[in-house]
């Protein structure tokens, strides 16, 4: 399931990546939460078979449950469109669900740079998290919910856990600025109801743009996941 808004260039390499997987998905879903890129073109010009849903272009939290509602396997795994999965992604993350225990389960997302980032930036893990690169080391376990959480760009669950309105909950109320925090939520809710597996093997590359690594985008970054740690009841730390 990949959320996406007017980022089809790229969502298209995103796609590639998950075309060349080793296990082949049942399904790719991709929810359109309203580009105006010509996005829906490019899919059904060039990925004919991707099923391309509507959002309502509210946030990528409701984008993420129309996947859910639309869904037809029984694992989910999603991703977002400016990541790109290496070949084994989803066959090392379905492995973790042939523990019946196991609820839901992620792995590392490890920074893609357009450009040479600042050396400020490199030296800090926080600031890092707040761009969504989170590695939580190199050996599988159960993560703590009460301090680590799964992020959305590489996360899985079963679809059981998350239906009838149980799935992606914005926290904070700015989901166009991508720190609505569902994704923490919802790894804090399911580690309490099962195994919440961390698994570095099941890594992903997140392309980080140039703007990002800007103060002005990093200190808005922080402030919104700081009101939505608070929010939480959670540090939230990566």
């Amino acid at each position: 399931i990949v959320p996406s808004r007017d980022r089809a260039p790229r969502l298209r390499g995103c796609l590639d990546s998950l075309r060349a997987q080793t296990r082949p998905p049942l399904e790719i879903l991709v929810v359109d939460d309203g580009s105006a890129d010509g996005t829906a073109e490019m899919l059904r010009r060039d990925f004919p078979g991707v099923r391309l849903l509507r959002g309502e272009g509210r946030g990528v939290h409701r984008a993420r449950n129309r996947g859910i509602e639309e869904a037809r396997g029984e694992v989910l795994l999603f991703t977002d469109d400016d990541t790109l999965a290496p070949p084994h992604w989803i066959e090392t993350l379905a492995a973790c669900f042939d523990d019946p225990r196991t609820a839901c389960a992620g792995g590392p997302t490890r920074a893609r740079w357009t450009e040479p980032p600042p050396a400020f930036l490199l030296r800090s893990r926080r600031l890092l998290s707040f761009l969504g690169i989170v590695d939580f080391g190199p050996d599988a376990k159960a993560i703590d919910p009460d301090t680590e959480f799964l992020i959305g760009a590489n996360f899985a669950c079963r679809r059981e856990l998350v239906r009838a309105g149980r799935g992606f909950m914005g926290v904070f109320p700015f989901p166009y600025l991508g720190a609505c925090a569902d994704d923490y939520e919802l790894s804090r809710r399911l580690a309490r109801e099962g195994r919440a597996l961390y698994e570095p093997a099941a890594y992903v590359h997140h392309r980080i743009l140039p703007e990002k690594t800007r103060w002005s985008y990093l200190l808005g970054r922080v402030f919104l996941f700081s009101a939505a740690g608070a929010r939480l009841g959670a540090s939230l730390k990566p």
